[in-house]
Parts: C-alpha cells; sequence; structure tokens
C-alpha cells in the first residue's frame, strides 16, 4: 500500500504551457476575469482555469470566441493557436522528441521569447541592445 501511495506523491500537475500562459496574461493585462471570460464565451468557468492551467485546449470556434473577447488582431490569433497546437502535441505525444513538435529549443530562453513578442518595436530594440552590449562584455 505504501509503494502505491508513494508512487502517486511523485506524480506533478502538468506544468502550464505556452497557451495557458499567454492567455492568462492577456486576461490580466485587459482586467477580465475567468468568470468574464466563461460568461462572454459561453463555457464554464472550471473549462476556462483548465484552458489556462493546460489541462484542456480549446476548439477553433472557441478559439474565435476568445479572440472576439479579448480583441485579438489576425496576426495574434494565428499566435496563439500555434501555441495552442504546440501544447496539445506536447500533452498528447510527451515521449516522442521534442523538435518533432517544436519543443526543442531551450527552456530557459523560452519565457525571454514570450516577453520579447510584447514588446513594441522601440522596446524591443532597446532590449537587443542590451542584450549585445552584455554579450560584447562577456567575450571581453
Amino acid at each position: 500500500m505504501s509503494k502505491l501511495m508513494n508512487r502517486n506523491k511523485n506524480k506533478s500537475l502538468p506544468k502550464q504551457g505556452l497557451f495557458g500562459e499567454a492567455l492568462q496574461q492577456e486576461m490580466e493585462d485587459r482586467g477580465i476575469s475567468i468568470q468574464n471570460l466563461s460568461d462572454n464565451i459561453g463555457v464554464t468557468y472550471e473549462h476556462v482555469r483548465r484552458l489556462i492551467k493546460s489541462m484542456a485546449f480549446p476548439s477553433k470556434p472557441l478559439m474565435g470566441m476568445m479572440a472576439q473577447t479579448l480583441g485579438w488582431n489576425k496576426e495574434r490569433m494565428a499566435e496563439m493557436q500555434r501555441m495552442a497546437l504546440k501544447d496539445k502535441l506536447k500533452h498528447k505525444y510527451a515521449d516522442l522528441p521534442e523538435s518533432l513538435y517544436g519543443g526543442d529549443k531551450n527552456p530557459k530562453y523560452e519565457r525571454a521569447e514570450r516577453n520579447l513578442r510584447r514588446l513594441d518595436d522601440a522596446q524591443f530594440e532597446m532590449i537587443s541592445r542590451m542584450i549585445e552590449a552584455a554579450t560584447k562584455s562577456a567575450r571581453a
């Protein structure tokens, strides 16, 4: 009996995926709660919570309703769809090499990449120069 209990203790909850993290950030930026979003798109509070926690993945119609509610343009919608697909493949085929579904990037860069996407052109240029200066000083 204790072996079974120890085995269950070692299982961890799935990590929040790219889509869930981006959705949560979009909601926070717009001051939209889980309940507000669920009411606007016609799903349960629990379903939105599971989308944020990467325990569920949006259908195309649901993605469209979220895009309308959250004010996504076509580019943002396509980016969110790619993130959801990547998360879904990672969840479904966790045993496959990550390079097959685009997950071969170093995890420490994924957070930086997600944040870089949110910058405007001037902010991106400033950060790029800072990185270039830091790499030059590291080489010196």
